[in-house]
Formats: C-alpha cells, structure tokens, sequence
C-alpha cells in the first residue's frame, strides 16, 4: 500500500490515495439467464421472434428477497444473431432505469443491485431502441419504493451493485464491461469500492453522488481517502479485478440514508454507453 496527496475535484480538501490488493474472484455472470427464487414473479417480454427480424431482443426486470434485502434484476438480452441493440429502458416518469449504446449480437446488458428498499411494479414503462431510440415497446418493470425518513444509526451494511454489459464503441473493439460497486458505513465513516472485472479499464460518472458530497463539503471537514478521484466528477475504474476504494469520513455528527443514483459509463468521446443505478449510502447532517 501507498499513499499520495492530489487535489480532489469534489470538495476542496487534500485527498489520500490507497490502493489496496486483495485477491481476486474471476467471475462469469450471465443476469439475462436469471432464474427467480422469491415472490414476486419476473416482468418478462419480447421483441421479434427471429433474426429475420430488424430487432429481436428480450427483457426481464424481476426483484428476489435475500434475507431483509432485496435483490433488484433488470436485462436486455440481444437475441439477434447479426444486428446491434440501442436501448434505453425508462420508467413511466421518464427517468432512465438501464441504457446500452450498442448491445452486440446474442449479447447482454444488465444492472442489479441489494437494497433494504421496498418494491412496486411501475406499468407504464417502456424500452425505447434503434439507433434513435425511434422504436417503442411497452416494458413494465418494478422500481423502488424510498422512505422519507433518515436513519440515526452509525452502521450501513454492505449493500453490493453491477452493471454488466456486452458492447461496441463505433471504431473499437467489442469488449465486456463489468462494474461490481458495494457501499457500506461504519460510525462516521462511508467506503464506496468499484471493482472492474471486464475486458479494459472504464470510466464513469455518479452525478447525484458527487453533488450530494459537494454540498456535505461546504459545511463540514470531510477526510478522503481515494483511489477513484480523476478529474471533472470522472472516476476511473482499471480492468485488475481488484476492489479501489473511495473513502470519506466525516468530522461533524450525521445520519444517514440509502440512495439509489445513475452511473453514467463513459465512452473514449466521453459519451454515455452503459447507464445504469447503484446503491450507495450518503450522509443527512443534523440541524
């Protein structure tokens, strides 16, 4: 481990960068061939029936609960086995779900995440695709149900999120992107870690994350310890499958609350090619 002092774009403090090397968990997973376990049944549907069609693809939103979590599932699998896959998955109030700029032929873009949320089935939501986005299919799916309250607790289990995807940026080779992120607090302190076990290294953006944080910083000390931190709210993300941490710990007293935020990651332009939503623990200063 090392350490080194560079200039945090969130707030303006000195941050510490750690890297921390554990071993590593090759992994494989497929989350368009999830299998339900629990109540409730999966929202499952189709578009096409062949490759002889422009698009063929499936979906499946479905939530499983794992002890007092619950496991939020959201794919796209791109059954066609020549064209493409632009999607975009919205809610029924307009808010992107998922999104994939390019799923590759017999390819799969997926998202989930555990939270202590509660569940409801939004009817009206729908999956927008083709190159404009121009093609529109109804896609029920189930959102989260957030609590208007602020725990005063000093502990947030680990709560783990993915987003996993087969893609083509225009001009690059395919690859496999695969974030794994966990949040967690204990006493004052909030770790946030992304792990990348895809093909190359990412970089992406959590705007709701870095707000929240900005405004935390302007009214109280905050102490980073980080390994994500590049520049202009990027973080980055190398292809080691080793977990990188993102630290704060707090000075002032404060509760907490569970928050699900959009990742936005990044093309080489820099543009959106995978959305997808995290679950992560942000900080309520007391009056």
């Amino acid at each position: 481990m090392y350490f080194r002092c560079i200039l945090a774009t969130i707030v303006s403090v000195c941050v510490v960068v750690a890297i921390v090397v554990v071993g590593s968990e090759p992994t494989s997973v497929d989350l368009c061939s999830w299998q339900s376990r629990t109540h409730p049944d999966p929202l499952k549907g189709n578009q096409g029936n062949s490759s002889h069609d422009t698009y063929w693809f499936t979906h499946t939103s479905d939530v499983d609960k794992e002890s007092q979590k619950h496991h939020f599932i959201f794919a796209i699998k791109n059954k066609h086995s020549v064209n493409y896959l632009p999607a975009e998955w919205l809610r029924g109030d307009s808010q992107v779900q998922v999104a994939f700029s390019r799923i590759i032929p017999e390819g799969c873009g997926a998202n989930d995440f555990e939270t202590f949320l509660s569940f409801q089935e939004d009817p009206k939501a729908i999956i927008n695709y083709g190159p404009l986005k121009q093609n529109k299919k109804n896609a029920p799916l189930y959102v989260e149900v957030e609590p208007h309250k602020t725990d005063a607790g000093q502990r947030g289990p680990q709560l783990k999120s993915r987003i996993i995807a087969d893609l083509h940026e225009v001009g690059q080779d395919k690859h496999r992107l695969h974030l794994e992120f966990t949040t967690e607090l204990e006493g004052r302190e909030f770790t946030y870690t992304v792990t990348n076990r895809g093909t190359k290294n990412e970089v992406f953006m959590i705007p709701a994350f870095s707000i929240a944080w900005d405004k935390v910083g302007k009214v109280t000390k905050l102490d980073f310890r980080s390994r994500w931190m590049t520049q202009d709210g990027v973080f980055a993300a190398r292809a080691n499958r080793e977990p990188e941490r993102h630290i704060v710990r707090m000075a002032a007293p404060t509760g907490f609350r569970e928050k699900l935020v959009q990742v936005e990651v990044l093309s080489r332009e820099r543009k959106p090619m995978a959305t997808g939503q995290i679950t992560v623990y942000l900080p309520v200063l007391k009056d």
